[in-house]
């Protein structure tokens, strides 16, 4: 099993989740309203399980071994990286907007992210993109070099 130097799971903010309760909510309303309200509220406490399981299930995840980087489904082998440059919010757009780049971008972390430039020349992007709430502590992975290499 690899070592990992970094791993962070890009949850939703708290805020996603909220959204989504109140969206549960008004359907549970709606279907109570219709049938009864202890289907109302199985509705509500069925879908708001599986929303919350999904929603952590299906984010993605960044880790950084000693050999490789992962992004979402993305695996890239760190000799393949070059140059990392921490981003803050107004970068982080401003770099968004180069369409050959790889993006692990979420909508709620889009403040603070890694710029990791690809020097395989045959790799179809320049770099990769990620957000991250962490960012110095992601290029502080992806610049460390083991002895052993």
């Amino acid at each position: 099993m690899p070592e990992y130097l970094f791993r962070e799971r890009l949850r939703p903010s708290i805020w996603v989740f909220l959204i989504f309760l109140a969206l549960i909510a008004m359907f549970a309303i709606a279907v109570g309203a219709a049938y009864a309200p202890v289907q109302g509220w199985i509705t509500f406490l069925v879908i708001c399980v599986l929303g919350m399981v999904g929603l952590n299930i299906c984010s993605p995840v960044i880790t950084v071994s000693t050999r490789t980087l992962v992004a979402g489904r993305a695996t890239i082998p760190r000799s393949c990286l070059g140059e990392v440059e921490v981003l803050d919010g107004d970068r982080m757009r401003e770099e968004q907007r180069v369409a050959t780049r790889f993006l692990l971008v979420r909508p709620w972390r889009t403040r603070q992210g890694v710029l990791v430039e690809v020097i395989d020349e045959k790799d179809p992007h320049p770099g990769w993109l990620l957000s991250t709430k962490k960012p110095t502590e992601l290029a502080m992975a992806l610049n460390h070099t083991d002895a052993t290499d």
